[in-house]
């Protein structure tokens, strides 16, 4: 499996691709957690998800919040860290072409 993905001629790590994908839920006010990339994120597989995910934890780019993520059902919300936002933000503007 590649650690790395190609869109629009530009590659990516994917753990700033997951990053960018949870920051972009984050802007729009919506929670965030790793079922709901698996389902939602066609781009990478449940794999490459996941290990984005622990890279991400452990870069400090992500940190994770337990609350509630469907009605009635608990689990991690993903965030992305406030530090972080200043290097996520010009990534995701390239990403989602704002």
């Amino acid at each position: 499996m590649s650690r790395q993905t190609t869109i629009a001629g530009v590659t990516y790590d994917n753990s700033l691709i997951v990053a960018c994908h949870v920051y972009d839920c984050q802007m729009k006010g919506e929670r965030v957690w790793f079922t709901k990339i698996v389902e939602n994120f066609k781009l990478l597989d449940k794999w490459q998800i996941s290990h984005a995910i622990d890279e991400c934890f452990d870069w400090g780019i992500l940190y994770g919040e337990y609350g509630e993520t469907v009605p009635g059902r608990g689990g991690r919300l993903l965030m992305v860290d406030h530090d972080a936002k200043m290097i996520i933000d010009p990534i995701w503007c390239k990403l989602y072409e704002i």
